[in-house]
């Protein structure tokens, strides 16, 4: 995980300087790229000098509830989704141009696959009361997608590597582009990457939703903690 030191000095930059933008903030952090606007993986962000390109991509969630039972309401739940490439495990020889802006398709591809997440999130029913509910409810939306990011990984891949189709690169980025510009209202914020940072619940009065672990779909990919997901190969 990250150095206490650094995590605890972003997490001071944060609340002590209100003209810090997001992408000021983030990209002090040496260990992590989160995916806010604007942001690509570039050769720098490949730490690991090693044979091929391959960006360590991860997805991470979390669950905090309402510690007083009383007032738990889907209104009242927090919850956080920040994707981001684990520069330290990142490794390539060369810069290669291609496979690098092939990273950067799963990246937005993460991103996309969370703003649908934050937005079913966003429009759950006041009739879920619960905490097994609300628990259930949320498993049930980030398995979803997981689901719609495989899909997605799967069908740019095979075009890409196994059909050789003529254009993919630039089809991917237009359609991936225009994707995210209609659903900036859902995009990844600082306090979804901060939450990462801090690894505890931000609002006082909240406590972490320990039911809510994180999904596993594929052979090719792994949970390091409870809450977040790692992509060991991309190119599935």
């Amino acid at each position: 995980m990250l150095n206490l030191k650094i995590a605890i000095l972003i997490i001071q930059c944060f609340w002590t300087s209100s003209i810090f933008c997001q992408s000021d903030l983030l990209n002090q952090e040496s260990v992590y790229l989160f995916w806010q606007n604007g942001s690509r993986i570039t050769f720098n962000d490949y730490k690991v000098q090693n044979t091929g390109v391959h960006a360590e991509l991860a997805l991470w969630t979390v669950l905090d509830l309402p510690q007083n039972i009383s007032e738990l309401r889907p209104n009242l739940m927090k919850f956080y989704i920040a994707p981001v490439c684990v520069r330290q495990m990142s490794r390539a020889e060369i810069n290669d141009s291609i496979l690098i802006a092939v990273d950067n398709i799963y990246f937005d591809i993460l991103e996309l696959s969370a703003r649908s997440a934050r937005a079913k999130l966003n429009s759950l029913p006041d009739s879920l009361m619960s905490t097994t509910e609300l628990s259930k409810k949320f498993m049930f939306i980030v398995q979803e997608m997981h689901e719609n990011r495989l899909r997605m990984n799967r069908k740019f891949y095979n075009e890409m590597f196994r059909n050789k189709k003529e254009n993919t690169l630039k089809k991917w980025q237009k359609m991936l582009t225009d994707d995210l510009n209609f659903t900036a209202k859902w995009s990844t914020q600082l306090v979804d990457c901060q939450r990462f940072l801090q690894n505890i619940p931000i609002e006082s009065g909240y406590q972490e939703d320990v039911h809510s672990n994180a999904i596993l779909l594929d052979i090719n990919e792994q949970v390091l903690s409870r809450n977040i997901w790692h992509a060991e190969f991309c190119q599935i």
